[in-house]
C-alpha cells in the first residue's frame, strides 16, 4: 500500500472513530447534564402550584431570575466537559496522522500541546456566513433555552393554564417517554453541536499539521462521506483540492470553506504530498532520501472515489433523497453536482436552476 493510500485509511478511520468520541461524548457527558437541567426547571415550578393566576404572574420574575442562573451554570458545565473532550480527539487525531508519516524515519513536525488547547477552544465552525467557537454556540444554547423556558411558562401562565399543563410543557409526557417537552429541541441542538465541535477540532487538528509540513505537504483535498445523508453542499465539494498555505482552489473556483462545512459536516480532508523531487529540490527532508522512500511521494493527489462518480452508480431513489427528486432528476440528464450550488456554499433554489 501507497503512502497516499494509507493517508485515505487513516484519515477515514480516524473520522469514523471522532464520530463515535462524539456520540459517546454527547451519551455519557453532555446528555446528563440536560437531564439534570430538565429535572430541576420542572421543580423550580413548584412556587406556582396552589397560587392563583396573579401571584403566578409574581412569582414568576424571581423564578426567571433565578432559572436564568441555573441554566448558565449548567451549560458552564457542559462547555468545560466540551473542552476537555475536543482536545483528546485534537491528540488522537494527530497521533493517528503522525504514526503514518514518521513510523519510518522522523520527516514530520507535530503540533505542541498548547497549539492543540488553542485549537479545542478557538477553533469556529458553523455556516459559511456564521462561523464561531463551540464557546459560543454552547453559551447561544443557553440563553436560546432561558428564552424559551421563560416565553412556554409566561404563555402559559398568561392563558391560565394549570399547574399540571406548566409541568407537562416542560417535563414532556410520560406517553412520548418525555420527548415532547421544552427540552427536546435543546436535546437535538446539542447532540449537533457535540459532534460538529469534535469533528470539527479534528479535521482543524489535521489541517494545522499538513500546513506545518508544507516541506512534504502542498495541499488539502476535501473528502466527502459516501452514503445518502451527504449533503449537497459536501457531495459538491467532494474531491476539490487546496494549495497550501495559502487555501488558493486549484482548479475550481471555490473558496475553502473552513474544517467544515456546515452543522453535522461528517467530511474530512487529505494531504496532497509533494512529489519526491520538490521535497528534494527544496534541500529539506534529507531523511526521505537517505531512508529511500521515494516511492513514497509520488506527488499525486490522493486517489478514491468521488461523490459525483459514487452518485452516478446509485438508483434513482438514492439521487432522489441526496438531491430531492427536481435537483436529482437535472443530475440525471448531465447537470454537475458542483452546479448545484453557489460560491457561497448555498444550494440554488431550483427555479434559477431551471432557467
Amino acid at each position: 500500500m501507497n503512502l497516499n493510500q494509507e493517508l485515505l485509511d487513516t484519515v477515514l478511520k480516524t473520522q469514523t472513530e471522532m464520530l463515535r468520541i462524539s456520540r459517546t461524548h454527547y451519551e455519557k457527558e453532555i446528555l446528563p447534564i440536560l437531564e439534570d437541567t430538565r429535572r430541576e426547571l420542572v421543580n423550580r415550578l413548584s412556587v406556582l402550584q396552589n397560587k392563583n393566576n396573579a401571584e403566578q404572574i409574581e412569582v414568576a420574575r424571581t423564578l426567571f431570575l433565578q432559572t436564568d442562573e441555573l441554566i448558565n451554570d449548567y451549560y458552564s458545565k457542559i462547555g468545560e466537559v466540551n473542552v476537555n473532550r475536543v482536545l483528546d480527539s485534537a491528540k488522537i487525531t494527530q497521533e493517528q496522522i503522525n504514526d503514518i508519516f514518521n513510523k519510518d524515519v522522523q520527516i514530520a513536525r507535530v503540533l505542541s500541546v498548547s497549539k492543540l488547547e488553542k485549537l479545542a477552544t478557538d477553533t469556529v465552525f458553523g455556516s459559511e456566513i456564521n462561523k464561531h467557537s463551540a464557546g459560543f454556540w454552547w453559551k447561544r444554547q443557553s440563553k436560546y433555552l432561558q428564552k424559551n423556558y421563560r416565553k412556554k411558562v409566561s404563555g402559559l401562565i398568561a392563558s391560565e393554564s394549570d399547574y399540571k399543563t406548566i409541568i407537562k410543557a416542560i417535563r414532556g409526557t410520560a406517553k412520548n417517554k418525555y420527548t415532547d417537552g421544552i427540552m427536546n429541541i435543546t436535546y437535538s441542538q446539542a447532540k449537533a453541536l457535540a459532534r460538529s465541535s469534535v469533528i470539527n477540532v479534528s479535521n482543524a487538528t489535521r489541517r494545522e499539521y499538513y500546513a506545518s509540513n508544507q516541506d512534504v505537504i502542498k495541499g488539502i483535498k476535501w473528502i466527502s462521506t459516501l452514503d445518502d445523508r451527504t449533503s449537497i453542499i459536501c457531495a459538491s465539494l467532494d474531491g476539490l483540492v487546496w494549495t497550501l498555505p495559502d487555501y488558493k482552489p486549484e482548479g475550481h473556483g471555490f473558496s475553502y470553506p473552513g474544517d467544515t462545512a456546515h452543522f453535522n459536516c461528517r467530511s474530512t480532508q487529505v494531504p496532497v504530498l509533494r512529489s519526491y523531487e520538490e521535497i528534494l529540490s527544496t534541500g529539506k527532508k534529507q531523511e526521505i532520501k537517505e531512508a529511500g522512500l521515494r516511492s513514497s511521494y509520488t506527488g499525486a493527489v490522493p486517489q478514491d472515489l468521488s461523490y459525483s462518480t459514487f452518485l452516478k452508480k446509485q438508483g434513482a431513489e438514492f439521487q432522489n433523497e441526496v438531491l430531492g427528486i427536481q435537483r436529482a432528476e437535472l443530475f440525471r440528464k448531465g447537470t454537475d453536482i458542483k452546479d448545484l450550488i453557489n460560491k457561497d456554499f448555498e444550494v440554488i433554489p431550483l427555479r434559477e436552476l431551471s432557467e
